[in-house]
């Protein structure tokens, strides 16, 4: 309760204390990739306590891990666990489909749900997913009704998962916290700090609150100074408020892997190996779809859909969305529908011109 601090503003020299202390008594245990991975993890459990000064969207918040185990799901929870009411983190199942993602999401926000987690998501593909992230409302029809909702977007975004699969368009709308256990079976680690972190931070509730709020009010008395760090696109204002914060309370590396995460988009290595078989089975003809399409399952291409007519037409948009991309050396061409004698898109592979 904000009410129950003291009236004069904690100092800097508090604030980073307080981000010491919880640094080492919450996140101190996890095996964090480097310190941009950590300062992602405090971004995750400070956003709470200042969204209100954030004008604007939030990314994502993904904590990754390479393998089971390792410990994603207990640091989302002990992020969020201050900050939500009655004290748990009610996590969503990923969705099946863009139809699914929607009505999951509506279904959070309608029941007054402020943090979005997601759990054990394996791909991060959903066109409704990554326009939710950059909507400033979300609007949906409220479901088993004909009646209109809209929100305001001002959630917490996060998800887990391990070695998740992202397209461009989610990645650039996520900031990571990658865990890796460095052991073959990291859930047989012992020596926690605390054995049941959860129970713990429930158990020193107060303690963990105050740290978090000496961090979010001692940065606001100060100003709210920004920071001057690297910017995620679409999301200015949070990086660089966040940014600033983090620098108040001493943590650095925000968004450093900012490039590690855009080049580990797997939409940009499953393009690269499609393109790679395509040319070598098809060359540079023009050819449908259909053509693609069982070179595309060779590949194990990301294919929306449980029918092979849903994989099609998964595949045909993806397709479409490659026009002109320039992916392992090659430009796909795209010519629309009635090129060729049925009438149907075609698709060609041409050598990329090297400048």
């Amino acid at each position: 309760d904000p009410d129950s601090l003291p009236h004069d503003p904690p100092t800097q020299e508090a604030a980073q204390k307080a981000a010491a202390w919880y640094g080492a008594e919450v996140l101190g245990d996890f095996p964090f990739a480097g310190r941009a991975e950590r300062a992602t993890a405090f971004a995750l459990a400070l956003l709470p306590y200042v969204r209100p000064l954030i004008d604007g969207v939030t990314p994502l918040h993904l904590i990754e891990a390479s393998s089971p185990g390792t410990g994603k799901s207990v640091l989302m929870r002990a992020c969020l666990h201050t900050a939500t009411r009655g004290g748990s983190v009610q996590a969503l199942a990923p969705g099946k489909d863009d139809d699914e993602w929607r009505k999951r999401i509506t279904a959070a926000v309608a029941a007054g749900s402020e943090i979005i987690c997601i759990d054990n998501v394996d791909r991060l593909d959903s066109g409704v997913l990554s326009s939710a992230l950059t909507s400033p409302v979300w609007s949906d029809r409220r479901l088993g009704l004909s009646e209109n909702i809209s929100f305001q977007n001002t959630f917490t975004w996060s998800a887990t998962g391990n070695n998740v699969r992202l397209t461009e368009e989610t990645a650039r709308r996520v900031v990571r916290c990658r865990l890796v256990a460095g052991v073959e079976r990291p859930w047989l680690r012992g020596g926690w700090r605390h054995a049941d972190l959860i129970g713990w931070i429930e158990a020193n509730r107060t303690t963990v609150t105050r740290a978090l709020w000496t961090c979010a009010y001692a940065w606001a008395a100060a100003g709210a100074p920004y920071g001057d760090g690297p910017v995620l696109g679409s999301f200015e204002t949070w990086s660089r408020a966040m940014g600033g914060l983090l620098a108040f309370c001493d943590v650095p590396g925000l968004l450093e892997n900012i490039n590690d995460v855009a080049h580990a988009a797997a939409g940009h290595d499953d393009d690269a190996v499609l393109i790679r078989l395509w040319w070598a089975r098809l060359g540079d003809r023009e050819v449908t779809t259909a053509e693609i399409f069982p070179i595309a399952r060779e590949a194990e291409f990301g294919m929306r859909g449980r029918e092979d007519s849903d994989q099609r037409r998964s595949l045909a948009q993806s397709l479409r969305n490659m026009r002109d991309c320039v992916v392992g050396g090659f430009r796909v061409v795209h010519k629309s529908v009635g090129t060729d004698h049925h009438g149907r898109a075609t698709f060609r592979l041409a050598p990329a011109t090297v400048t």
